[in-house]
């Protein structure tokens, strides 16, 4: 499947009404490559489903960038977090898998605690990540760092929905390829039960805290 994006010089002259219109088509692509990865688990899917998922936040990080030149003067409170999180929403509890069972609502088959974690694994960033979804099998009050990359002019903070990583270098390099290196990069210490996958990518989660649990003895 193909697809054309805006282009940052394109950007910088984007209306609001370009912008709605080029995230709907990108989302549109989107949840067809989603589709076609919850019917075919192939290798194919799943890096068109990562890409398309890149290409969102690209143009949403991009239009933030834009906003943000355009009002200098902005105090950082007065920034909207919603502004920045846009439209493509990141999985939570009602739909993706928690970092402490990955086979949870689907979203991975039991395998990839089989021995095939490598057919589910495209870059090799992800291979920590993967790692530490094996350390955190049923463990899920296990402590985990997240890390963001946000604009300097947005609160520095991890709110609830957010996209997160829990690789600091991963959150580096979105801020540089994205933001133009005028951002921050936040971190919070969570728990495995916090934080959700949809299947795209081990690098994504979307932050979604819940109540501890407590085991029965």
């Amino acid at each position: 499947m193909r697809f054309r994006q805006i282009s940052p010089r394109r950007l910088n002259e984007t209306t609001a009404e370009e912008y709605r219109a080029e995230h709907a088509r990108l989302t549109a692509e989107y949840e067809r490559y989603r589709t076609a990865f919850q019917t075919e688990r192939t290798r194919e899917n799943l890096q068109g489903f990562h890409r398309m998922s890149n290409a969102i936040q690209a143009l949403q990080d991009a239009w933030t960038a834009q906003k943000a030149a355009e009002e200098p003067a902005k105090a950082p409170q007065q920034a909207n977090p919603d502004d920045y999180r846009g439209q493509h929403t990141a999985p939570g509890k009602d739909g993706g898998a928690p970092m402490f069972d990955l086979t949870l609502n689907g979203i991975y088959p039991e395998d990839f605690y089989g021995g095939r974690m490598r057919d589910y694994v495209h870059e090799d960033s992800e291979y920590a990540a993967a790692s530490s979804c094996l350390s955190a099998r049923n463990r899920p009050n296990m402590p985990v760092t997240i890390y963001r990359s946000v604009p300097k002019d947005v609160p520095r903070k991890i709110n609830v929905g957010d996209w997160v990583t829990t690789s600091k270098r991963y959150a580096v390099e979105h801020g540089r390829a994205h933001l133009k290196n005028d951002f921050n990069v936040v971190s919070k210490t969570v728990c495995a039960r916090d934080i959700f996958t949809e299947g795209d990518s081990l690098n994504e989660w979307g932050y979604d805290p819940q109540p501890r649990v407590i085991r029965q003895r």
